[in-house]
């Protein structure tokens, strides 16, 4: 059983491979593309690291592959998003966007967010599960040295201490906030193949502004994550309270909006500020 999940986890994400290559050379722009490569590659790795924590066979191997497919979310979608916020701001990249683009003529600046203070403890804890999930044991004196690992480097680095503890208070929310992501990304999968297999299918590339609640930088980066990783949406600027999505093929911008506002809830919902919640209300 554990086998056979574990091959179709490989299938998929090959499949995810291959379709990232047919879209890579029928796709006209640098945008659309990006789509197609990034995201297979991505979703791709993600599956087959997955498929390998299904087959592990210890903990410690399963800890840390599943530490790699967390880094995979962080920086993949990140990249992505660094990546296509520059090439829309050099004025020598071509862009072919048949929906419109809500982002024309607005000068890139940096959106200021309050500052949350990070928690020591938390970052600590961090470090000493990334330190056992690398070690692959939880032996007396490797346990030992993670918690001292963890606490002073959490001292030493008050600049990375997390600051959105409250999905780890709060993991009924948090799993919420998965659930709801994984069904994006699983029905727009289906919408991505349908527009690199089909022919016929034009695509009405677009760039649609999002009016945002979250404030703090933490929860913005997530949303913005969340919105990259999913197939067929590339977050490409935050600017006076509003996100601005690069959409492979849009039908309805009204549509497209209130999803990306039902994702910002459940994040509001699960990592939000009290401030946050209370302006839903």
């Amino acid at each position: 059983m554990r086998q056979g999940v574990a091959a179709a986890l490989v299938l998929a994400g090959a499949l995810l491979a291959l379709l990232g290559a047919v879209g890579l050379v029928r796709f006209p722009d640098f945008f659309s593309r990006a789509h197609a490569a990034a995201k297979a590659a991505t979703l791709g790795v993600i599956l087959a690291t997955a498929a390998a924590v299904v087959a592990a066979g210890s903990a410690g191997d399963a800890a840390i592959l599943t530490l790699v497919m967390l880094l995979l979310f962080l920086t993949g979608p990140a990249a992505t998003t660094l990546l296509a916020r520059s090439a829309y701001h050099d004025p020598d990249t071509p862009r072919l966007l048949g929906g419109g683009d809500e982002l024309a003529g607005r000068k890139a600046e940096e959106a200021p967010f309050p500052e949350r203070p990070g928690s020591t403890a938390l970052l600590a804890l961090w470090l000493a599960a990334a330190w056992l999930a690398f070690w692959g044991a939880a032996e007396p004196g490797v346990a030992l040295a993670a918690v001292a690992l963890g606490a002073t480097l959490a001292r030493l680095l008050p600049g990375y201490r997390p600051r959105w503890p409250r999905g780890v208070l709060h993991p009924a929310a948090a799993l919420g906030w998965a659930a709801h992501l994984g069904r994006m990304v699983i029905t727009s999968t289906w919408q991505v193949t349908r527009a690199v297999v089909s022919p016929r299918r034009r695509l009405r590339t677009a760039v649609v502004r999002v009016p945002l609640r979250v404030r703090t930088a933490t929860e913005v980066t997530l949303l913005m994550n969340s919105v990259t990783f999913s197939p067929g949406t590339m977050a490409l600027e935050v600017e006076a309270g509003c996100l601005f999505v690069h959409v492979l093929h849009l039908e309805s911008p009204e549509a497209f909006v209130a999803e990306v506002r039902s994702l910002e809830e459940h994040i509001i919902t699960a990592f939000g500020t009290p401030e946050e919640r209370a302006g839903g209300r």
